[in-house]
């Protein structure tokens, strides 16, 4: 069912299960929590199916440790910047083209290289316009990309990208021009050993 999470009273920090209410230590609880269950869920990944279902197992994996609502679907429509997210209302339907046509595309596994990274970049941005939660929709959808080109074969490092460079190329995205969305994954993804 979609929530939309409650803050402390006189401010914009989500209540959460350690009782922090200070949102620069909340963020360095997150950052902390999130990066130790990334690396158990990279040891130990599910066997989702790249769905709605999937992208809620991991959201739920990622923010266990501080939200109640963590996997749960955000209820209110949302926007950064110039990025106007799918309506809340929308989200299953909107999910279940997106994942329906991977599955037909067999999860993008036997293409070659440049023919990977150009599906998997219009995935990336699919997921990214979805964004199905009140918080934390970036650490999943990289996770659940991650995942999704392990199955082919192909590795990504996130750690050759700034934090800013995967905001601008969404934007950049949104607005139409998915070629700086490409040029990162090229940079990005490697085929494994």
């Amino acid at each position: 069912m979609p929530i939309e999470p409650e803050t402390y009273p006189n401010s914009n920090v989500f209540i959460n299960k350690l009782d922090i209410r200070d949102p620069r230590i909340l963020n360095e609880a997150e950052a902390s929590l999130t990066w130790a269950r990334t690396e158990a869920y990279r040891n130990n990944p599910s066997s989702g199916s790249f769905d709605l279902e999937h992208l809620r197992l991991i959201h739920r994996t990622l923010f266990q440790d501080l939200y109640t609502w963590a996997g749960e679907l955000r209820s209110h429509d949302t926007r950064k910047g110039i990025c106007e997210f799918t309506p809340a209302k929308q989200i299953a339907h909107y999910s279940r083209k997106i994942y329906d046509a991977l599955a037909e595309e067999n999860y993008l596994q036997k293409l070659n290289r440049e023919e990977f990274i150009h599906r998997l970049a219009y995935y990336y941005d699919m997921t990214n316009r979805l964004h199905p939660f009140p918080e934390g929709n970036g650490r999943k959808q990289r996770l659940f990309i991650e995942h999704l080109a392990t199955l082919s074969g192909y590795s990504i490092n996130w750690a050759l990208v700034h934090q800013w460079e995967i905001g601008a190329t969404a934007e950049r995205s949104f607005q139409g021009d998915k070629e700086p969305l490409f040029r990162m994954f090229e940079r990005i993804i490697s085929a494994d050993a």
